[in-house]
């Protein structure tokens, strides 16, 4: 499937905010949702480390029919802060939550994708629960995005980075 940048896609972008449980200052969560897969997030490592899980709340800006979760890790060569083990919580209100997805994603540099029914979806909220290779106790990620559900148009039903 193509994969569109946020910025091109219904207008996501502007509407899209990101709130995470801890960042390294230069390393902001907006940097997971900026549309550029080489800046990127990382929890807290300096001057100690923040403990897992860390989780990552993004906010669509308004209800979106989705069916599916994208994350990129980190593209600087670097492995650290690669999320393992995860789950996916989904929310129209950003008050009553429900879990689409879990699962463990392979320590390795590629685009991961997780699938749930379609569900509309103003927030969703990530939470690193495990670093992949087992380095540390660190997440970090260079872009979140969304798959919107079929609509009918086909043209509509894509990957989209944040």
């Amino acid at each position: 499937m193509k994969y569109l940048s946020l910025f091109l896609a219904i207008g996501l972008a502007r509407a899209a905010t990101i709130v995470v449980s801890d960042a390294q200052p230069g390393n902001e969560g907006s940097r997971a949702v900026d549309g550029n897969p080489s800046t990127f997030w990382h929890s807290v490592y300096s001057p100690s480390n923040y403990p897992l899980p860390h989780t990552a709340t993004i906010d669509l800006g308004g209800a979106q029919l989705l069916n599916g979760f994208n994350y990129l890790p980190r593209q600087d060569g670097n492995a650290n802060g690669r999320i393992g083990q995860f789950t996916l919580e989904a929310s129209e209100d950003g008050s009553s939550w429900t879990q689409v997805a879990s699962g463990t994603w392979v320590d390795d540099p590629s685009r991961k994708h997780v699938g749930f029914p379609n569900r509309n979806v103003r927030y969703l909220r990530i939470k690193a629960i495990t670093e992949a290779g087992n380095r540390g106790p660190w997440t970090s990620a260079a872009e979140f995005g969304v798959n919107l559900a079929p609509t009918g148009n086909p043209s509509v039903s894509s990957h989209v980075a944040m």
